[in-house]
């Protein structure tokens, strides 16, 4: 494994060899942050290699990952470091909140009332959300 900054790049990348594949993780601009991502990226091999638990401090770690990395997070779970299982806990507050919701027409409605004075559709979508909750359908909640 290694810590090294590209030419022309802005932030470090760690490089690791796992299994006979080399992989290429985005770090930061921080040298040591970086190595410190490298130590916690070789804890997680160790982990997964020998069918251990994983650690209290590695899953907070992976917890805070999808907001502060999103980016290497993604990786780690597509080089299969990450379990497959945490990856879909990682959900965003309004799915968990709402659920998926399932638009009708009297909701688009409600939503182009509230879109105006500079507020952006998101947050006129929240507002309908909140006011009107009979008029739009959730497929799935939390």
């Amino acid at each position: 494994m290694s810590v090294y900054r590209p030419d022309g790049y802005e932030t470090y990348l760690v490089k690791v060899s796992l299994g006979g594949v080399e992989y290429k993780f985005p770090g930061t601009t921080d040298r040591s942050a970086t190595r410190e991502i490298e130590r916690h990226v070789k804890r997680l091999d160790a982990v997964r290699a020998n069918h251990d638990a994983i650690p209290f401090v590695l899953a907070d770690w992976i917890a805070e990952l999808p907001a502060r990395f999103p980016k290497l997070y993604q990786k780690l779970v597509e080089a299969g470091i990450i379990p497959q299982v945490l990856a879909p806990a990682v959900r965003p507050l309004m799915e968990l909140l709402y659920g998926v919701i399932e638009s009708t027409s009297e909701f688009e409605a409600m939503v182009k009332k509230y879109h105006r004075n500079g507020n952006t559709e998101e947050d006129a979508r929240l507002k309908a959300m909140a006011l009107h909750p009979k008029l739009y359908k959730t497929k799935e909640v939390g």
